[in-house]
């Protein structure tokens, strides 16, 4: 039922840090409740770790504050894409990402066993990177381990990449012809295009947004419907640090939680698990729509 919250009290390796890799679904179970009809629960999901205040995003650093738990969230949600969608501005401050669903390979590949036992998908989520500049590099490392990468560009950014892109497919942006999106309405109408094209042409099912604030608050803040060409999110997973001080992005905060509860036509997130981390308190929120 919308609205209804499993709020659960839990030591660290109660679910994350006691070592051992347990199976994806009784870690599932334990965050977000048993019963969930994972296999249906498709559509557009935003994946965020932010801190209590300000609700900026965490920028990854050295400095940011460790949560097993949000890593394992983190892979839950890439197991469940049919596409991922991240930004070039995440793949400049992330050198040496790559999209997997667990830095361990037990991890991983029960990941792998969940998704095709449990969702009976058996193919690589596609990788799609918005940059409206051009500015990324095409020798990344998560583009060089996507079956099928995907740079989403304006045309000024298509020009800026150039030739020798080899592997990657390069899309031109036609909804938005000039320079990178400077505010959140063009930088929300970019990344809803990307969505929309990777369902009609890429037949993407599950299409799951790893990107900021920034680009995201413009679809929240446009309500439940699709307004000016704007997508509906259907899920989003969030991580949230309550220990103090972290590392923020600068730039906008994702709504408060009266705003997303409005936004996904509840009485508040479905789920909001309390755990402790070594890192200090987390809180794991999941909003769906109905």
């Amino acid at each position: 039922m919308i609205g209804d919250v499993y709020d659960v009290e839990a030591a660290e390796d109660a679910i994350a840090g006691s070592g051992r890799e347990d199976d994806p679904a009784t870690r599932l179970d334990r965050l977000f409740g048993a019963g969930v009809d994972w296999q249906s629960a498709k559509g557009i999901l935003h994946v965020a770790a932010i801190g209590a205040r300000p609700r900026a995003a965490i920028a990854v650093g050295a400095s940011a504050p460790h949560s097993p738990t949000d890593r394992f969230v983190l892979g839950f949600a890439r197991a469940r894409a049919d596409a991922v969608v991240t930004t070039g501005a995440i793949l400049r401050a992330e050198p040496h990402l790559v999209h997997r669903t667990s830095e361990t390979p037990r991890e991983e590949a029960a990941w792998t066993r969940w998704r095709a036992e449990v969702l009976r998908r058996r193919t690589t989520p596609i990788l799609l990177v918005l940059t409206g500049s051009g500015e990324v590099d095409v020798a990344h490392p998560a583009l060089a381990a996507s079956p099928r990468p995907i740079v989403w560009t304006t045309k000024a950014g298509w020009a800026r990449i150039g030739a020798g892109t080899g592997r990657i497919d390069i899309v031109v942006d036609g909804v938005r012809d000039g320079s990178p999106a400077n505010d959140r309405a063009e930088a929300s109408s970019a990344l809803s295009a990307a969505i929309r094209w990777l369902r009609d042409s890429a037949g993407a099912e599950t299409v799951v947004i790893e990107a900021g604030p920034r680009s995201t608050q413009g679809i929240y803040a446009v309500g439940s419907k699709e307004e000016r060409g704007i997508v509906a999110i259907d899920e989003l997973l969030l991580s949230i640090y309550g220990g103090g001080s972290f590392p923020a992005v600068p730039g906008s905060e994702l709504p408060e939680s009266e705003t997303l509860a409005a936004y996904f036509s509840s009485a508040g997130p479905r789920t909001r698990t309390r755990v402790e981390e070594a890192s200090g308190p987390w809180l794991f929120e999941r909003y769906r729509r109905a």
